[in-house]
């Protein structure tokens, strides 16, 4: 119904062109000029407009289908650093997150008994260095003691008060002191070593957990536990990237271990868009060339992009190849949601394959393709308008090339040459 509409309208304006007094064709003789002559003020009514050619720089482009992918590259999943509660989640799906934000907090008995570890460890530690001066200062009282009994053998041996026998043992028992010194020092050290040890491996799974050991204090009996407090057990689920949430899978109280998903986050700023290259054209493309998308949810919207990856694959059934596009994902004129590129939309891609200057170049509107002619209507000094055939060139998207038929001085129709090819049929007839 409303393409007859269209077309019976389109015919009623051509039938008040073609039957307007002032407008007329003129067929030369064989040979000869196709003319058509019209008033300005038709012209004008027509929407005829005239442009001189022009030196352009003509973008050649290969189309290609294509469709927005799900960037698995792009995409993160946040999991349980340890098996455990979910006690809170801070987000929901669709939230834009920075990296670092807290996503949930789950609550750990492996966590807990881990920090009770190392507190305990660091305690025996603490405890043991503060002793072990004191221990250290008795022993060498006891060698001390041993060494002045020994002097006070020798004294009294000197005024015959003491036999040989007596001053050897008491040598004997200096000696002993000695070595019983050393070796308590020994041992002594030697656990205090192994304890620093076994606390500076808690403290590196603390870490690997994601626990701040300068953080954690010893509590004191019946002292409050916070609510995201390591001696509880409980630690937060942070965000590694910034990104969306586009799935939650933590839920309050549920029981999750290492392999469950809490959420799912993805960069959405930048959009992967994949076109199917023909194995014919696939060596035309070059990673880093620029390239048009526009999606079948955006009709004439036509999103920059550019050449990230080409396949190096084809696949067997299409014969074609998979050139990975990169769009900035932001708002749309046509819709202003956040990231409107979604992954799942179809659409055409133009990739730029190359490009050639052109002395001379028309829009592709004032091109009238006849048979095996490329014609354009140019102005006559007397204003009106000959069908001229022309050679082209290279052509782009909006351009084509002529190499020969007119010059930089022709003033040649480039809109209403619906009006213009409407005359000259009537001057056919």
């Amino acid at each position: 119904m409303i393409r007859s509409l269209h077309v019976g309208a389109t015919l009623g304006v051509a039938g008040l062109m073609l039957f307007t007094p002032g407008v007329s064709s003129q067929t030369g003789a064989e040979g000869g000029p196709q003319l058509v002559r019209a008033e300005p003020k038709q012209l004008e009514a027509a929407r005829v407009r005239v442009e001189r050619p022009s030196a352009a720089t003509l973008e050649q482009t290969l189309e290609a289908a294509a469709s927005v992918a799900a960037p698995g590259a792009l995409t993160w999943n946040a999991n349980p650093r340890l098996p455990g509660v979910v006690r809170e989640v801070r987000v929901k799906a669709g939230d834009e997150v920075a990296q670092g934000a807290v996503l949930c907090v789950v609550e750990s008995f492996s966590l807990g008994e881990a920090v009770h570890d190392y507190l305990r460890l660091e305690a025996l530690v603490r405890a043991h260095e503060k002793a072990l001066p004191r221990r250290r200062e008795m022993l060498e009282r006891g060698v001390e003691f041993a060494a002045q009994a020994l002097e006070r053998g020798k004294t009294l041996g000197e005024r015959g008060l003491n036999t040989w026998r007596e001053l050897n043992e008491l040598e004997s028992a200096l000696r002993d002191r000695e070595f019983a010194r050393d070796n308590a020092l020994f041992e002594f050290e030697t656990r205090l070593e192994d304890q620093r040890i076994e606390l500076e491996a808690a403290a590196e799974h603390l870490r690997l957990l994601g626990v701040d050991t300068a953080s954690l204090t010893q509590h004191a009996p019946g002292a409050a536990v916070h609510e995201n407090d390591a001696h509880a057990g409980r630690y937060e689920v942070r965000a590694s990237v910034a990104g969306v949430v586009i799935e939650l899978g933590a839920r309050v109280g549920e029981y999750v271990d290492e392999h469950a998903v809490l959420a799912r986050l993805r960069d959405l700023s930048t959009a992967w868009i994949e076109a199917q290259v023909g194995e014919r054209d696939l060596a035309k493309v070059r990673s880093g060339a620029l390239a048009q998308v526009e999606l079948a949810a955006f009709p004439g919207v036509f999103v920059p992009a550019r050449v990230a990856f080409v396949g190096f694959e084809l696949d067997p059934h299409t014969r074609s190849a998979a050139v990975r596009l990169e769009a900035a994902n932001t708002p749309l004129a046509a819709w202003s949601e956040r990231f409107p590129i979604r992954p799942g939309m179809s659409g055409r891609a133009r990739i730029e394959t190359g490009r050639e200057q052109a002395a001379l170049s028309v829009p592709l509107s004032a091109l009238w393709r006849r048979g095996e002619l490329d014609q354009l209507f140019v102005r006559t000094a007397d204003g009106a308008f000959e069908l001229r055939t022309v050679q082209l060139g290279a052509r782009s998207r909006e351009r084509v090339a002529v190499l020969g038929g007119v010059s930089a001085a022709d003033e040649v129709a480039v809109d209403g040459l619906f009006f213009l090819k409407s005359m000259l049929a009537r001057g056919d007839e």
